[in-house]
């Protein structure tokens, strides 16, 4: 798999395992939380804004040398009930792509979803001060199927770790968290002179 297609998976897995904008998804009212995410051997950063308990919810990503040696790319993702709009920052192009499956709320998994993605509870792991659960799960994207492990804190992904085949492809890990924070509303929008293609 190349470089490319690992990282538009990378993103489409990340939406998959975030949540619908229709139903309450996080213990907290909004929060702003930083991760970092290295896939074969590059280095994403990410930015997630989240307000009324997930329903609304936007990422700023970088990939850090995502156009060669020093250049990065920057990128965002506006999250709604069925869809999510990808922005090119650098282009100033949108595309908005419904969503390839049902995502997963880990407040409240369902049935369907435990069967759907072989969804299962794996114990319990601290990471820092905070408890989380530990759920392991398949996604079949794009020709491939990735198995993930998953730390989920109050709703919240704090650490992921993506395989396919035995072979670990990614991992992401939170490095902070600001619980119940003031999040700009413009956030959620689309930035001026963007289009949608």
């Amino acid at each position: 798999m190349n470089t490319r297609k690992t990282a538009t998976a990378i993103l489409l897995l990340f939406v998959t395992i975030a949540l619908s904008a229709q139903e309450a998804k996080y213990e907290m009212k909004s929060a702003i939380i930083k991760k970092k995410t290295d896939f074969s051997g590059q280095v994403l950063e990410s930015t997630t804004f989240i307000d009324d308990y997930g329903k609304k919810e936007a990422t700023e990503i970088i990939f850090k040398n995502g156009m060669g040696p020093g250049v990065d790319k920057s990128m965002m993702t506006i999250m709604d009930s069925t869809s999510v709009i990808t922005v090119d920052m650098d282009t100033k192009v949108a595309n908005r792509v419904n969503l390839p499956t049902k995502p997963i709320n880990y407040l409240q998994i369902s049935d369907e979803i435990r069967d759907q993605y072989k969804l299962k509870e794996a114990g319990e792991e601290a990471i820092g001060d905070k408890t989380c659960k530990i759920y392991t799960l398949e996604i079949s994207q794009m020709g491939q199927t990735l198995q993930l492990k998953v730390w989920v804190w109050k709703g919240i992904a704090l650490k992921s770790e993506t395989s396919a085949g035995g072979t670990l492809l990614a991992t992401e890990t939170t490095t902070d968290i600001q619980e119940n924070a003031a999040v700009l509303q413009d956030k959620f929008s689309l930035p001026a002179g963007v289009t949608i293609q």
